[in-house]
């Protein structure tokens, strides 16, 4: 019996250390799947290189959705096959995928293009040219809103014979990010008027601490000051503002709207007061 024991207790030992390499196999197994799944996880990346325009054929392309880039990028790129279209909703989220390999390239407006450059290290403005028209830059109202349409256009043009947009446009220029304080003080007395912006596109609409700053708050505030109005401004994803005006819940949508025919079938345009052109950021 005790020879019995003996052996039985000899099996157990040999028993148990085959089982210790089996789970410490395992564990070495699972450890390196699951490694291996990280690293593919974080190298799930888009990381061609974009030199030139045809570079842009079957690349991941971003835009911000309902901007003149989305249209042009869903028209020449994602309709034809040649690209991917990704969509987001605010531009630092543009911006900080296309830095961390998740999109190739983006599409957007020049001058809020110049901020985001002039701001973020390790993207760059390609130097090449798409194939896109001038654009320009208006208010958008309600289609039944023609009266307060007529008011700002009477005021823009006082404003632009003054020289005060061309002032307006020469501070931001010396702000590109939009931070600094409002270039025109607001000085209406009388009704309040509901603004809405997204404010994530400087030099045109940013916010500086509390303080909605840009090219396009301040010229609304100047035609404010000329009309005797205040003025409330509130943010919107862009895509969502011209549905707001659609609906009354503001009065004038005011954050670089391009005139474009399929936008003039929902909402006014004011007169344009400055106008644009679509560019194309990447990785430097």
């Amino acid at each position: 019996m005790v020879r019995d024991d003996a052996k039985k207790t000899s099996q157990v030992k040999i028993m148990a250390s085959k089982m210790t390499m089996i789970i410490a196999v395992a564990a070495i197994a699972l450890v390196a799947v699951a490694g291996a799944a990280v690293f593919m996880l974080n190298n799930n990346d888009n990381s061609k290189t974009i030199n030139t325009i045809d570079d842009l054929k079957g690349a991941t392309i971003g835009v911000e959705n309902g901007t003149t880039g989305d249209h042009f990028a869903t028209e020449m790129y994602e309709k034809t096959g040649d690209a991917t279209v990704k969509r987001y909703t605010t531009y630092p989220d543009l911006v900080m995928d296309l830095k961390n390999k998740k999109i190739d390239a983006i599409i957007m407006d020049k001058a809020p293009a110049e901020a985001y450059v002039k701001k973020n290290s390790g993207i760059k403005i390609l130097d090449a040219k798409l194939d896109t028209e001038a654009e320009e830059y208006a208010f958008v109202f309600k289609l039944s809103n023609t009266t307060l349409k007529a008011q700002f256009d009477t005021a823009l043009a006082q404003l632009k014979e003054e020289g005060k947009i061309a002032e307006i446009e020469e501070y931001w220029s010396q702000h590109l990010d939009g931070s600094a304080d409002p270039y025109i003080a607001e000085t209406g007395t009388g009704s309040t008027i509901k603004v809405g912006t997204s404010p994530d596109f400087p030099p045109y609409d940013a916010m500086y601490g509390t303080k909605f700053t840009g090219i396009d708050m301040d010229i609304v505030r100047a035609i404010c000051n000329k009309l005797d109005l205040q003025v409330q401004f509130i943010n919107y994803d862009f895509d969502s503002i011209i549905n707001a005006v659609e609906a009354s819940a503001i009065d004038v949508g005011a954050s670089g709207f391009s005139v474009t025919p399929a936008r003039a079938t929902q909402v006014l345009f004011s007169d344009a007061y400055t106008t644009t052109e679509q560019v194309v950021v990447v990785r430097a």
